[in-house]
């Protein structure tokens, strides 16, 4: 009797399902809204240093929506040459203990940064108030960005693609 050989699946066959599971698995990961993990920062701020109100993204950034890239301000160089890093808030305790340690005055008016901040002020040069108006007509909305889509664009471009591309492998399987 004579042995069958097991059937040979082609490659040309299974390179584009695993093509297609790795663009599905890929896409995944990128649909997910852009995680803005620094949105903590401010609040760590203020709970480490028992602050009255959590600071303004300003503090360190350009713009109210933070961002990466987007720290020009002196107080965010300082911090983040102290160890601060980004989308890890637990790396602020420790950045502003060691700006307390070293005296560090951004604006160099003879008050620490931390002093500045623990009395309201922005430790930037300026010496704008720290904390706006919280209550009533002036208060402010909690930071965001409306016009920053929740979902990645190219992310969802690659998920949609990929689904097709089952579907359609899916029709001509036997």
């Amino acid at each position: 009797m004579r042995s069958v050989p097991p059937p040979r699946v082609s490659p040309f066959r299974v390179a584009p399902r695993v093509a297609c599971a790795l663009v599905v698995g890929i896409s995944a990961l990128t649909v997910v809204g852009n995680a803005r993990a620094s949105e903590t920062f401010p609040q760590a701020v203020q709970e480490h240093l028992d602050l009255a109100c959590a600071p303004q993204c300003t503090l360190c950034h350009t713009t109210p929506a933070g961002g990466p890239g987007m720290i020009d301000k002196l107080f965010g160089g300082a911090i983040f040459g102290q160890g601060a890093r980004a989308k890890m808030p637990e790396t602020i305790p420790p950045a502003l203990d060691t700006l307390k340690a070293n005296g560090s005055d951004v604006d160099m008016d003879g008050v620490t940064d931390i002093d500045e901040l623990r009395a309201g002020m922005n430790p930037n040069p300026g010496d704008t108030e720290l904390c706006l108006i919280t209550y009533g007509c002036g208060a402010r909305i909690a930071s965001g960005n409306a016009s920053r889509p929740a979902v990645n664009g190219w992310g969802a471009l690659a998920a949609a693609l990929a689904a097709i591309a089952l579907a359609l492998r899916l029709r001509k399987a036997p």
